[in-house]
């Protein structure tokens, strides 16, 4: 594994041990409702071949890190991880890994924000087994309401993002399958706060097809003057691997997945405020 492999990995596993490290549910800036929003993106960054590469976007100050997302580009890149940078949501993480022979690229979108009440919860890693896939959700405190989340998993490389969406208006939920022969854990976040009476959750419409060895891409816009605050896809088979997952134009949300060897269905999603 090449050097700068190693050193992505290795700021990503020391973001995600302080995240764990800090109170399961963190304070950050306080706002009423959600104000001052704002999306931050930065790339396209390189990845080499058969490697991992993260970057991280944050917010000006004031804002905290409501959600994030990245879009990957070139065949075999694939999305690896999409976490806050630390417990008060200065910022996002995003992570790729390339299982392609060609060098890839991908962008990454931090959304900021100032929310009354803002927490991020992390409440435990899930064991997941060699070959086999899990999913878990975090939920939000009672009256609190989520705006964004994602995933992390550790240690090792060799396994792929199945979930990571919005489940229902007060959790998050995320999925990987493990591709390698040795035990691996996940966490997964969800952001929190007292968004107001204009939070929501909005469908995108009936199911999208994707065919064995395709991809295909699904959207949710939020309605009338709502922004959205994060997003992604529910699929119906355990074997589609997320490619990209990102806000268009603070009224979109974009997911974009793979099916290697099954017909699977799309159902996207999207947390508007």
């Amino acid at each position: 594994m090449r050097r700068a492999q190693w050193t992505t990995l290795a700021v990503a596993i020391s973001l995600a041990a302080s995240l764990l490290a800090a109170p399961a549910q963190a304070a950050g800036p306080a706002r009423l409702g959600v104000g001052g929003y704002k999306i931050i993106e930065r790339g396209p960054f390189p990845v080499a071949p058969h490697a991992v590469r993260g970057e991280a976007a944050y917010c000006p100050g004031g804002l905290a890190a409501i959600a994030g997302g990245l879009d990957s580009h070139g065949d075999g890149v694939v999305a690896f991880s999409s976490n806050p940078t630390d417990a008060s949501g200065l910022g996002w993480t995003s992570a790729v890994r390339n299982t392609g022979n060609q060098p890839g690229s991908f962008t990454i979108y931090t959304i900021c924000a100032g929310v009354e009440g803002y927490e991020i919860v992390s409440p435990e890693w899930v064991p997941v087994g060699p070959h086999s896939h899990e999913y878990f959700h975090s939920a939000c405190p009672q009256g609190k309401q989520v705006m964004g989340g994602g995933q992390f998993a550790y240690p090792g490389v060799d396994y792929f993002v199945l979930a990571s969406e919005p489940f229902g208006q007060h959790a998050w939920r995320s999925g990987i399958y493990n591709n390698s022969s040795e035990p691996i854990s996940m966490v997964t976040y969800a952001v929190c706060g007292f968004v107001g009476g204009t939070h929501q959750f909005v469908g995108g419409g009936p199911a999208t097809t994707i065919l064995p060895g395709e991809r295909a891409a699904v959207s949710a816009t939020c309605p009338g003057l709502t922004r959205v605050l994060g997003g992604g896809a529910q699929t119906t088979d355990d074997s589609s691997i997320l490619l990209s997952s990102y806000p268009v134009d603070g009224t979109v949300w974009v997911a974009r997945y793979q099916s290697p060897v099954r017909r699977d269905y799309l159902l996207p999603g999207a947390v508007c405020g």
